[in-house]
């Protein structure tokens, strides 16, 4: 059963290697015809996310086209924090571009980090504490 557990993380974690966790960063609230918001589109997340990168990172140069997929993580409320936001990209190596240059965003609250399985979350946290 811990093998199968095990393996079962790998495959996880593998699939995550070229996702980044955003936390902290505004969602856009858009109004619809009826008058009731609604949340942002991946299309929108992604360029959101896009457009404030490259802002906030010099020399970065970001486009649409190395995004596969991003979105919203959660049910959205209203009196909250904004959800954090799950990017995927579409090679390690873009990917890893913008974590090497995650420290230029200190100081703004917004916080990069590698996608982590529950498992392997749960480590981190213990050797954390």
């Amino acid at each position: 059963m811990e093998k199968q557990s095990g393996k079962l993380n790998g495959l996880e974690k593998h699939g995550r290697r070229n996702n980044i966790r955003i936390a902290g960063l505004a969602e856009a609230s858009i109004n619809n015809n009826n008058n009731k918001t609604t949340s942002e589109t991946a299309e929108e997340a992604s360029k959101a996310i896009i457009k404030f990168l490259n802002e906030k990172i010099k020399g970065l140069n970001l486009c649409i086209n190395y995004i596969d997929i991003a979105h919203r993580l959660g049910r959205r409320d209203t009196n909250s924090k904004p959800r954090a936001a799950i990017v995927k990209f579409v090679s390690r190596h873009k990917r890893d571009q913008v974590m090497k240059t995650r420290r230029n965003l200190k100081g703004f609250g917004i916080f990069l980090n590698d996608d982590l399985t529950k498992q392997n979350q749960a480590v981190l946290m213990s050797i954390k504490r």
